[in-house]
């Protein structure tokens, strides 16, 4: 049964009651405790005016304010912001116009930065700490409505997560709750995650990583181990004290575990199986051999889910660069550049269609007209299919720049490198 995210925590949180959902860094939130506290934070939003459709921004490192805020929103129909804790004022100041955020809820390490990038924008947004009190709002401060919450529905958004795909400034993606318990559902399929299972998470949590995490560990009743961020010296000893049975990771992080003094806690874990997207061909066997557990491929965009991946069973796949097969209720195919499907074997731009996808790009129905055209989303990617129905990345059909797995376009750079007063001209 689909249904909107703060409906799904309550009834998980009257099935398991005292089981822990989340741990971060020893402290612990059971699924009761976590299902208590977001409908506290809902009902302070409440209070301050804030109400169904309205977009509020979260500024966070990781740690529990990130998920509590986060599906507190989504208990009051509200539409969330993730926002990158690292962004400077011309970032900020972008994705918050450009969302039209009438909130952002951060701690008080922040604000200076959010004063400084509302001020430029010429915007009105609210400051809301829940540490401090030099901003518009101390949450501690705001007692909870009693009115009743909305109701939120399994078509309502609840993100508009900015990605920068190649071309452009960032691109609000509009995600609904169906789309993260699609995306959550699928995942434990996949990975067949179990209540027994022990989920840890290195990346920051307004990634979309993290959040589909969250929901996968609700939809399976399991635990979920947050880390504050991704150490390669460090990630062994993590996962072994957690008990971890499942970790996600993107292809730049077993690359900079590789690099890393062979040290006793990386066969001390319990991990079953590793998912990553980007795993090194080159590498990949001797990945499995060093760390002894499966490493299997998936992937998918911020826009699809999670669309194709390699069954845990599949020992085949490695070494071999496949990414897998289309998962159901997904569909791909590979079109040339006038949009007719090519045979098996042949490169060409790697196309998905299927269920819970976005609904589009946030106030850009031009650059949502040209990602999805013919009911298929255009990924940008050049890629094969072999006759097995299996799926290989071969390139990109535009420039990009990657960062730490995040993809830049060359033109945010241009522009602010362009924007200093000595440089005449820039090209990226």
């Amino acid at each position: 049964m689909m249904e909107p995210l703060g409906a799904l925590v309550s009834r998980c949180a009257s099935e398991v009651g005292d089981g822990v959902l989340l741990e971060f860094e020893g402290a612990t939130l059971t699924y009761a405790e976590f299902d208590q506290a977001t409908t506290r934070m809902a009902r302070q939003l409440q209070t301050i005016g804030m109400t169904k459709g309205d977009r509020v921004g979260l500024l966070f490192p990781n740690g529990f304010d990130y998920p509590v805020c986060w599906v507190a929103a989504a208990k009051l129909g509200a539409i969330v912001v993730p926002v990158n804790p690292r962004y400077q004022r011309d970032d900020l100041a972008y994705v918050l116009t450009d969302a039209g955020v009438a909130a952002v809820l951060t701690t008080s390490t922040a604000v200076s930065r959010l004063k400084e990038a509302r001020a430029f924008a010429r915007a009105r947004w609210e400051i809301c700490l829940i540490d401090g009190v030099e901003a518009d709002v101390d949450l501690r401060d705001v007692p909870e409505s009693t009115e009743a919450l909305p109701s939120v529905h399994i078509d309502d958004l609840l993100n508009l997560q900015y990605t920068s795909g190649t071309t452009g400034f960032p691109k609000g993606c509009k995600l609904t709750h169906g789309y993260w318990h699609n995306l959550g559902r699928r995942s434990v399929e996949l990975t067949r995650a179990t209540d027994a299972d022990v989920i840890i998470c290195a990346q920051p949590f307004y990634y979309v990583d993290p959040q589909w995490t969250l929901v996968m560990t609700l939809l399976a009743r399991a635990r979920m181990v947050l880390l504050p961020r991704f150490s390669a010296s460090g990630f062994w000893k993590s996962a072994t004290d957690a008990g971890a049975t499942l970790f996600y990771c993107v292809g730049t992080m077993p690359n900079m575990l590789m690099a890393q003094p062979i040290g006793a806690w990386e066969r001390a874990h319990k991990l079953r199986v590793i998912y990553c997207s980007g795993i090194d061909p080159v590498q990949h066997r001797a990945f499995e051999e060093r760390w002894g557990v499966r490493w299997r491929e998936a992937f998918g965009m911020t826009e699809t889910g999670v669309d194709i991946g390699v069954d845990i069973d599949d020992a085949t796949s490695v070494g071999s660069g496949t990414l897998g097969v289309v998962l159901p209720g997904k569909r791909a195919t590979i079109l040339d550049p006038v949009g007719a499907e090519m045979p098996n074997g042949t490169v060409g731009e790697l196309c998905l269609a299927g269920d819970q996808m976005m609904q589009g790009y946030w106030n850009k129905p031009e650059a949502t007209a040209a990602a999805i055209r013919d009911g298929w989303f255009h990924t940008g990617d050049l890629a094969r299919r072999d006759d097995a129905g299996r799926y290989y990345l071969v390139g990109r059909i535009k420039d990009m720049i990657r960062r730490g797995g995040e993809n830049i376009a060359a033109s945010e750079v241009e522009q602010a490198i362009g924007g200093h007063p000595a440089v005449a001209g820039v090209a990226v």
